[in-house]
Order: C-alpha cells, then structure tokens, then sequence
C-alpha cells in the first residue's frame, strides 16, 4: 500500500489524496512457458480526499533494459493494449546473447469508464473490443478503458525528453508532447510545423493499427508502418509512459486495473521475439479472461477484495486535516493507534463515535490509523497538512 500525501518532490506536483493497493503476483507452471514467465501486478486507487477530480488518467512508466541497455527499441500495439521493448539486432552483449528477448506490458482488465447509461461502442467498430473492454455487448456501463495513450521519449532536455514537472507527465498522458504539442505520425512523432502532420495517440504502432485508431480514422497507408527503424532511430537506451483515461474520479470511489508483464525470447530473431511475446500476451489474456490456467485459476477477486476492504476500513472525518477528525460508525469504545508511516507508534487513544482527536501538534504528512475494536482491527490512512 502507498499514497502520495508526501510533498512531490520529484514533479512539483499536487498531492490528491489518493491510496494505493497493489499486489504482484506469478504463476510456477513450467506446462505453460507463456504463463510461467508472466508477472502481473493488481493496482486498486482510492481517492481518499474529499475532491472529485475530473480527466484522470493512470498511467504507466516503463524503462526495461533488455540485457544491455544500449540498443533497443520500443513500440505499442493499440489493439492488444499493449505497448513492448525489444532488441535493435540479433545479439544482446549481456545476458540473453543470441537468444534475444521482448518484454511487453498489457492490460487485462481496465478502469471502469464514466457512466453514460449506453452501451459504448468501440472506438473503432469493424473491430469489437478494439482498445477496451466490455464494448457493444448488450450491456450498459460495464466498459472499461484499454490503453488510451503511448509516449516514448528520449533521456535528454527539450519537449521530447524525459517528463521534469507535473504538467509534463500530464502532457505525456494525454498523447502530447511537454510543450503541448499534439503527438503526430511518423518520423519521431513531433512535427510542430508541418500542418498536415497526422495526429496520433501511440508511438511506433508498426502495422498494427488496422482500424487507424491512433490517428483518429485517418487513413495512413500512405505511410503505413511507423517503427523505429523506419524512423531512422538508431537503437538504444529506450523509456516510455503507457496511459489509460480519462476518467472521473469520485471522493471515497475505487478504481482497479490489471497489468500483465509479457516475456518472450528467440533465437536470433529479434522481431520474431516480438511476434511470440505478442502471441504469449494473447493466450494470456484469454487464460485470464476464463480465470483458469493448468496451474491454478486467476485470483482475479483481488479488486472485489479491496473494495470490501474499503467499506470496513475506519470513516475519518475530515481527511485531509491540519487540526481534528472524528471518527465514525463506533459503537461502544475502542482503542485507536497512530502510527508513523514507517509503522513507529506515536499515540494510544480510547475514542468514541465523533470523539475529537487533536493532531495539531503533528508534524506534515501521512499516518496510519489502525483501530481495535471487540478484537476486530482495521486500518486508514489520514493526512495531516
């Protein structure tokens, strides 16, 4: 678990008040190598402020390092929701040698979109669930966002380098460049001056993107694969931030998404690795669609967990607080710990529904709240500003 009521020193940015759950997990299934070299990761986002905030995005930041981490190349398949790195030749001089690797990164279940009371179709519509999931099924606002955006960018300064302040990273999230410019097709994806650059929401698509949903519908068989190599990029150390949004996010709302890290290798064939990682990545997605592989169903209730988590946690009000808060749904009394974030026990308090407990004497920051009540404990999270 983490959240940023710490001060963002890294961007500068604001803190929300967002909690984070996350959970790694693996499978040890040496009958399926797709499977067995998988790692997923759960993430369920508790807005824990009293804000709504409105066009959020989640987004997904990626520096793999494959072996040597000199020549690379990185590119996204909008279809699979999918963005990968893999090797700039056949040979890798550190670890894998000839046997060169791709590693992907997927989503498998999305953020839940806006309710509207449709049934969404999808962004493209010769291709079903192209980018999403849950689309034109019969059903109403059970859609949920697939891979919205992805950005690559170079280790460097200027408008296409590595993000420095918050609005950089939104920037990066929304398709756009630092200085605000729309991400374009082709070439390394800014064109500022070129008035009939083609906009695009994902770097180096390759052929993939058979429905043109990068570029909104437009038609690009004019210049129809975009890879690096095309590009006239020579390989190296690559980096890049996959998005899912926007979406709206509510005061005390959960938001869940499930990732899977894809791992293929083959020999001497670099773009051959590519296309097994993606054929892994598909039989992944199947296996945890049907929440059953030959090792062991998919503990896919871990969102449906935290959830109820959420509605046994302590109700602290208010939160964020610079003075008091109460606490609430108490019947009897019970014995409230404060704790540091490091887990250091600060105070021991026996508290009441809505008794008062004074924190003004607390230094900036987040704490964790544990409370025992008839041998029953849960656990919150309050700011202190």
């Amino acid at each position: 678990m983490f959240h940023d009521g710490w001060i963002h020193t890294e961007s500068g940015g604001r803190s929300l008040g967002v909690e984070i759950h996350g959970m790694a997990y693996g499978f040890n299934c040496p009958e399926d190598t797709a499977l067995n070299h998988a790692l997923f990761m759960e993430y369920s986002m508790i807005n824990r402020s009293e804000n709504t905030y409105d066009d959020c995005y989640f987004g997904m930041w990626a520096d793999m390092d494959l072996g040597n981490p000199g020549d690379d190349y990185i590119g996204s398949d909008p279809m699979r929701n999918m963005f990968f790195q893999y090797q700039g030749d056949n040979y890798d001089e550190n670890n894998y040698r000839e046997n060169v690797p791709t590693q992907g990164i997927r989503i498998l279940d999305g953020i839940e979109m806006d309710q509207d009371n449709l049934d969404n179709l999808p962004s493209v519509g010769a291709f079903g669930n192209y980018n999403g999931f849950g689309m034109d099924d019969g059903n109403t606002d059970n859609e949920k966002l697939g891979l919205s955006h992805f950005m690559s960018y170079a280790n460097g300064i200027g408008p296409v380098s590595d993000p420095q302040v918050a609005a950089d990273y939104y920037n990066f999230m929304q398709g756009r460049w630092k200085d605000g410019t729309q991400l374009t097709h082709s070439g390394n994806g800014y064109d500022p001056a070129n008035l009939d650059a083609v906009p695009a929401r994902f770097m180096f698509t390759d052929s993939s993107d058979l429905g043109y949903y990068s570029t909104y519908g437009i038609d690009t068989m004019s210049n129809p694969i975009w890879d690096e190599a095309s590009a006239g990029n020579a390989s190296g150390d690559r980096r890049g931030t996959g998005s899912t949004g926007p979406f709206t996010f509510e005061p005390n709302s959960t938001k869940s998404i499930t990732i899977a890290f894809v791992f293929a290798q083959k020999m001497n064939d670099r773009l051959g690795s590519v296309d097994k990682m993606k054929t892994y990545s598909d039989h992944i997605q199947n296996l945890y669609d049907a929440g059953e592989t030959e090792c062991g169903p998919f503990e896919n209730d871990f969102a449906l967990g935290q959830d109820e988590m959420v509605q046994s946690k302590i109700e602290i009000f208010p939160n964020p607080t610079s003075s008091s808060f109460t606490v609430a749904g108490i019947q009897g009394w019970a014995e409230l710990n404060i704790r540091s974030i490091d887990g250091q026990l600060i105070r021991t308090e026996s508290v009441s529904e809505n008794t008062p407990i004074d924190i003004s004497q607390l230094a900036s920051g987040p704490y964790l709240l544990n409370l025992n009540t008839k041998g029953t404990v849960s656990h919150t999270t309050l700011i202190k500003q």
